[in-house]
């Protein structure tokens, strides 16, 4: 952390200055006014009520789900999972503010924005051979996929030619290392040899929202195996965290997304007019990569490929899309195995029908839950009735579940009411099992549980001390001499105070040269505290708040003998 300080505080100053908040999170969250507040779905955790808040008068926001907080150098940080360093020259770079690169030359930065520049020089260097006489292959291959030209310079398409070292030779003599190269996996070591980790295929480079070239992924020319190769894990890329052409679809006007499976089928979809196609990389959907969606649209069409993996992976999209607050739908093709063939065969007017013809995503899980069961036989249709109310147990709206109970109890020769009644004991019987797992996780005996209360009112004690000064900074010298100058009990707290204490004498107190040396979860701390009404609104009602400290002190909720003590304590204290 020591290294951030060379970033001076003009700089960060003249960064929030130009950085307007709402159209910030505005580019990752859907907002909604209310009052002087914007709110929208947490890009952070999965909800599907609006949790998060933003205040754009002060300049900080607030998840009241779980408890993401702070300003827009803290929401960078959380939504590019950038450090504080990056999420500063991200901004600055939207603002059009340089930044001496001196500043970056420091811990894991300097190697990210290594990789990003070895990953754009590959990019280049791959699309360069597509049109060489190396790459004559390659090219014939995405002709025969009907790509025009227009559409490889678009995505930046490319060919690796085979030979085991030509990219790592063009990389070395760029000025990159062997070292270098396999952190970013583009070579590989084995035997003290490094060599070329895509060899004879054509290339698909992944690129961020922020136009960066993260990753690549290869494709054979035959049928061989492994039919495609994708980046690992690296510094710059997370395949969990990130959508192929997300960077193009965030700017289509569709108001909502395509979810395909594979590099071919978005980049057809996108020749076709459907530049709101992404697509998965190599993994099945993600909680993260939903709420990745979820920062554009509310609705998701998913064309998944036709087959029996492909209609798996439709019904688990649809729950991992459920829960991040997204409304899907579903493509289904009889004609064709992907939307690839589909365009092909029979052009874009008719997958554009077919588009808005797509079915609700629950419909289709529930026609898939029915095929399953031969419901001639009782024990079967009892089955099969049991998981449709499993599964209409999830809905929160209890008109959409009375809607398609009603559905789904005449699609079976079911009895309505039968049926919702199995939903609701089914949500109780989950409900006490949430509450039972959230005690388990939690490490404590319930005996335990009014002791974590008494600390959780000593931390809003803290905070609130805390925030009559960020409220109050005239009054900071009072406050300091009600507390005889002795720390709050508490190290985070104390550490605000002492930060308080400097910054107190110029009148209103930032919070983001804190974010220098605190997590996101403390900024999110300090934000939420800055949240609520001050609990404190004159001098008189902090001095009980101070008074209640000096008698309250925390308790350690795992030393019963502590406790004992402190009891103890309390009523000498009261006796006197």
């Amino acid at each position: 952390m020591g290294g951030y300080a060379l970033i001076a505080e003009n700089i960060i100053s003249e960064i929030k200055y130009r950085t307007n908040i709402e159209q910030l999170i505005g580019e990752y969250v859907q907002l909604k006014k209310r009052g002087t507040t914007l709110v929208g779905l947490c890009p952070f955790h999965s909800e599907k009520t609006p949790s998060f808040t933003v205040w754009p008068q002060d300049g900080h926001y607030h998840c009241f789900g779980c408890g993401a907080g702070g300003d827009i150098i803290t929401f960078v940080r959380q939504v590019e999972n950038l450090e504080y360093p990056e999420a500063l020259e991200f901004l600055a770079k939207r603002a059009g503010i340089e930044i001496p690169k001196t500043v970056f030359e420091q811990d894991n930065s300097k190697q990210k924005l290594r990789v990003l520049e070895l990953n754009r020089f590959a990019a280049r260097w791959f699309h360069e051979r597509l049109f060489s006489s190396e790459g004559a292959a390659g090219l014939a291959y995405f002709k025969k996929r009907r790509l025009s030209d227009k559409t490889i310079k678009c995505f930046g398409l490319g060919f690796a030619p085979a030979g085991w070292d030509n990219l790592k030779k063009a990389a070395n003599a760029a000025g990159f290392s062997d070292n270098e190269l396999a952190g970013a996996f583009l070579a590989a070591k084995k035997n003290n040899r490094t060599f070329d980790m895509f060899r004879n295929r054509v290339m698909f480079p992944i690129i961020d929202s922020a136009g960066g070239v993260i990753g690549f992924g290869g494709r054979v020319l035959d049928d061989s195996l492994p039919k495609y190769i994708n980046s690992s894990d690296t510094v710059v890329f997370k395949k969990s965290r990130n959508l192929f052409a997300l960077n193009f679809a965030k700017k289509a006007k569709a108001g909502n997304l395509i979810l395909a499976e594979g590099y071919m089928d978005v980049i057809m979809l996108h020749q076709a007019g459907f530049s709101q196609a992404v697509a998965t990389l190599g993994t099945a959907l993600t909680q993260e990569q939903a709420r990745l969606m979820a920062r554009y649209t509310d609705k998701v069409v998913v064309a998944y490929d036709s087959d029996k993996a492909g209609t798996a992976a439709t019904q688990r999209a649809y729950e991992i899309l459920r829960d991040a607050g997204i409304s899907a739908r579903v493509l289904e093709m009889k004609e064709a195995k992907d939307p690839d063939e589909y365009i092909k065969k029979f052009g874009a007017d008719r997958f554009a029908a077919l588009l808005e013809g797509s079915a609700d995503a629950l419909s289709f899980k529930l026609r898939a839950i029915k095929a399953k069961y031969d419901l001639d036989l009782p024990e079967e249709k009892t089955a099969c009735l049991k998981e449709t109310a499993s599964e209409l147990a999830n809905l929160e709206s209890d008109v959409e579940t009375d809607v398609y109970a009603a559905k789904a109890a005449d699609d079976l020769s079911a009895d309505k009411k039968a049926l919702l009644s199995e939903i609701t004991r089914l949500r109780r019987s989950r409900a006490k099992r949430r509450q039972k797992e959230e005690l388990r996780r939690s490490g404590l005996p319930p005996s335990a549980l009014a002791r974590t209360e008494k600390n959780g009112k000593f931390d809003a004690i803290c905070a609130g001390i805390i925030r009559y000064l960020f409220d109050n900074p005239a009054d900071c010298g009072r406050v300091c001499a009600l507390l005889a100058d002795e720390k709050l009990p508490d190290p985070f707290w104390d550490s605000v105070l002492d930060y308080v204490k400097v910054r107190a004498p110029e009148g209103a107190i930032d919070i983001s040269p804190l974010g220098e040396n605190f997590t996101v979860e403390q900024m999110g701390k300090l934000s939420k505290m800055l949240s609520g009404p001050s609990p404190c609104s004159d001098m008189n009602e902090v001095g009980k708040f101070i008074d209640r400290l000096k008698l309250d002190r925390p308790i350690d909720i795992g030393d019963d003998t502590q406790l004992m003590e402190h009891i103890s304590d309390l009523q000498k204290s009261k006796k006197s």
